[in-house]
């Protein structure tokens, strides 16, 4: 065929010129010889949309194939050049802006064995080009899928020769011959898993071991069953998830071997509250298998009492910490269990809480003990209250005691100090020869009954000191005092005694020593204790010494006794009494000190003494802010050390001269200088009212008073001391404080309201044991106060003073 029509075919023609195509359902158009088109059929025009007035001085290959197609008019002229037929292939667009893809041929026309025209036929390909588009992108995709496949995807037939390597190369030296069988060792499992999978039209999966110079590699292989007995083997290194899995699996392995034999209970629990995790230890609990429990909601296993707390401990969880920690009981083997747990939330990479693990602890017996120490908490707290009531009942009881006491020593004092006053009184008077001359036998008598009344009398004053102190009564008064003339003024009072026995006494005192205040009657009782047991152990010929020195190092001795105030000063004075006695033993240093502990304790008594003295010598020295030291050796002798703090501590009292008079006498008496000149000429003879019920003393002080010019109205009451009182107008009232009925604190109170009798000075006597009638006394209205047993002496400069004018002007009495 040489490309052009034939005749036979008479087509019809919708042309210039009335030339047409023929009428058939085929899409034909006409160009002239140069491209440009001449004619088209009805089915061309159905299929572009364009007629052919539109297309007048079109090439055809800008219609068909774009503006930039010039090459194919390039080629197509080279086709008509050979003769031969031209096909091509493009697309049009409509006259509604759709797009056909077209495929058609142009052939030479020939008018008699003349090139007249071409005539091309166009068929619509649109459907078909797309699907071609949709083949090619669907290839590509899968392609693109196989590529990424981890390993070599290798179709096969039934025998297993290789047909096609569809995945990515596979290396040259893994890459069998061609058709070669694509099989390994061992060959028959190869065989049967091909021939099992294209039997039964499943995926088979097997994997194998490959000898490599550095181990083994393993591969899975999945032979996939295609048409036409062909296979699709997908081959996959696995070697590292295979290590990974080992891996896991050990790790598994090891941690399930920690969970089944640790005591500890551990669980799993999903978002619904279900176990889907039990460890050994905690089925055991329960005495249930695993599969008892797991899917099975853990909340009704908690007892109801703690179900709320533990639901919302689980609900916290879902909440940052994603940490909870709680306590309940369960019901386990044996009854309730209090388990302790710690859980927390288990969060996947979005962040999310996926389930909860707990860790879990059996604390019954914790609890119990908790319990146990509770309840033994509560018996010790009845045990401390019952005790604190007895101790509280101890301390009323001994308060009572100790207040029977104080009522006691006030009982005894009074009850001894009245036959006392008596007993010296009289002695007084009589030694004075108030009643007549006296010889010397007598006189010495006097004495005697004088020395042991007052010795009686220093016995109870050391029990009432010792009592004083330990019941917080005892003041101090302090005053600026010199050291110096308070040991001169104590060594005179054992100096006699010294004396008797040929006791030599040293003395050493430096003159840079300061006056240190101190309470002087006090710290001279101290000082004279020490002494006259210095001169009471020392044998004939010893040797007594006395120094004073200061020093900042207190109490260097062989025993310390330490004072409740610790000495604050950086200077102490120390006073050191030595002597050659009989010494201590170191058993009793420690024990000496103590209330009524004497050294020498034998029957035959060689040593008298109650045992107080040291006792009063630690406190009263305590009380002053100091330390009392000894150092003592069996048969060498004994020293004892007074260290007192140089300083001035600030301190409050009535009379710096104390309540005992400005000598400082030790027996608790005043004495007050005597003035010049004759009483009686100056106040002629003063009346004094003496109120005392009991006749012995009031016989005594009557006597004497009237012996020395006095003249004395005594009243055995205080109705009766009132009425002589208001009758009489005494120059001065001596009142004694225990009277019975109205005491003598009342009486004085009432005295010193009646406006005639305001002026009159009152003495108030008492024989009290611990000085407590004083303050009250004075502030009753009392003029002056003295404590019983009285010096007789004393009680005439008392008197005469007072009347002479020492007080002008009594204080008035209290509102």
């Amino acid at each position: 065929m040489t490309g052009s029509f034939p005749d036979p075919f008479q087509f019809h023609w919708r042309e210039k010129g009335n030339l047409g195509f023929p009428s058939l359902p085929v899409a034909m158009f006409r160009v002239d010889t140069f491209g440009y088109f001449t004619g088209v059929n009805d089915w061309f025009e159905e299929l572009t949309g364009h007629p052919l007035q539109s297309m007048g001085g079109k090439e055809w290959w800008h219609f068909f194939c774009g503006s930039g197609s010039n090459s194919i008019g390039d080629e197509w002229r080279k086709a008509v050049a050979e003769g031969r037929p031209f096909p091509f292939q493009g697309q049009c667009t409509k006259s509604d802006g759709s797009v056909v893809w077209i495929k058609g041929q142009l052939a030479m026309a020939l008018d008699e064995q003349r090139l007249s025209s071409h005539v091309g036929i166009v068929i619509n390909i649109t459907d078909h080009q797309q699907t071609q588009v949709q083949l090619e992108a669907t290839q590509t995709r899968l392609q693109s899928l196989v590529h990424a496949i981890p390993g070599k995807v290798v179709r096969v037939n039934r025998t297993g020769e290789c047909l096609e390597y569809v995945s990515k190369p596979i290396p040259v030296d893994e890459q069998p011959p061609h058709r070669q069988r694509f099989i390994f060792s061992p060959a028959d499992a190869w065989q049967t898993m091909i021939d099992l999978a294209l039997d039964t039209k499943t995926v088979q999966v097997f994997e194998q071991n490959l000898p490599q110079e550095w181990g083994s590699r393993v591969e899975e292989v999945r032979i996939i069953p295609l048409q036409q007995e062909e296979a699709l083997l997908v081959i996959t290194d696995i070697s590292e998830t295979k290590q990974i899995q080992r891996s896991l699996q050990e790790s598994e392995a090891n941690y399930r071997l920690l969970v089944e034999h640790q005591t500890d209970l551990v669980v799993k629990v999903d978002l619904n509250g279900r176990l889907t995790f039990v460890s050994p230890s905690y089925c055991q609990l329960f005495g249930k298998t695993q599969t008892e429990l797991l899917h099975q909601p853990y909340l009704p296993l908690v007892h109801e009492a703690d179900r709320q707390a533990t639901e919302e401990a689980r609900q916290n969880l879902r909440h940052p910490p994603y940490t909870c920690y709680v306590e309940q009981r369960v019901m386990g083997q044996g009854g309730w269990h209090w388990l302790a747990w710690s859980s927390r939330a288990i969060l996947n990479e979005q962040g999310d809480v996926t389930a909860t693990v707990g860790i879990g602890r059996d604390i019954s017996q914790l609890k119990q003990f908790q319990q146990d120490l509770h309840q033994l908490n509560e018996e010790l707290e009845q045990r401390v209250q019952e005790r604190t009531r007895q101790l509280e009942q101890s301390n009323q009881e001994l308060a009572r005691a100790t207040h029977l006491k104080d009522e006691f020593l006030t009982t005894m004092s009074h009850e001894l100090r009245t036959p006392l006053n008596t007993i010296l009184g009289m002695a007084e008077s009589m030694r004075e020869q108030v009643f007549g001359e006296i010889n010397g036998e007598q006189r010495l008598a006097l004495e005697t009954i004088e020395r042991s009344s007052y010795h009686l009398l220093d016995l109870m004053n050391d029990i009432l000191d010792v009592s004083k102190i330990e019941s917080g009564q005892m003041e101090l008064n302090l005053t600026a005092t010199s050291i110096h003339l308070l040991c001169e003024s104590s060594l005179t009072f054992i100096k006699q005694q010294a004396t008797k026995k040929g006791i030599y006494i040293h003395t050493h005192f430096p003159p840079n020593i300061p006056q240190l205040v101190v309470d002087e009657r006090r710290m001279r009782q101290v000082l004279i204790n020490l002494l006259e047991n210095a001169v009471k152990f020392t044998p004939p010929g010893g040797v007594i010494s006395v120094h004073v020195s200061l020093t900042s190092s207190p109490c260097p001795s062989q025993y310390s006794i330490d004072a409740p105030q610790t000495i604050l000063s950086p200077t102490v004075v120390r006073i050191a009494i030595q002597d050659t006695g009989i010494g201590i033993a170191p058993e009793d240093t420690e024990r000496i000190f103590q209330p009524f502990f004497q050294v020498a304790r034998s029957l035959s008594r060689p040593y008298d003494g109650t045992g107080l003295g040291l006792g009063l010598v630690k406190r009263l020295v305590e009380m002053h802010g100091g330390r009392v030291g000894l150092s003592s050796q069996v048969g060498v002798g004994s020293c004892f050390t007074i260290d007192l703090p140089c300083q001035t501590p600030q301190f409050s009292g009535d009379d710096p001269t104390g309540p005992e008079g400005v000598n400082g006498s030790t027996d608790g008496t005043l004495e007050l200088p005597i003035r010049s000149g004759n009483q009686r000429d100056k106040l002629g003879q003063p009346l004094i009212l003496l109120v005392e019920n009991n006749p012995i003393n009031t016989c005594t002080v009557s006597n004497y008073l009237t012996a020395n010019g006095y003249e004395v109205l005594t009243a055995g009451n205080g109705d009766e001391a009132i009425i002589l009182a208001q009758s009489r107008i005494p120059n001065l009232i001596l009142m004694d404080i225990q009277m019975p009925g109205i005491n003598g604190r009342e009486i004085i109170h009432h005295i010193r309201t009646l406006p005639i009798l305001a002026p009159i000075p009152i003495i108030a006597l008492s024989a009290q044991a611990v000085d407590s009638d004083r303050q009250p006394s004075l502030a009753a209205g009392a003029t002056h106060f003295l404590l019983r047993p009285l010096r007789l002496k004393q009680l005439r400069q008392a008197i005469h003073h007072l009347l002479e004018g020492g007080v002008q002007n009594p204080p008035p009495p209290p509102s």
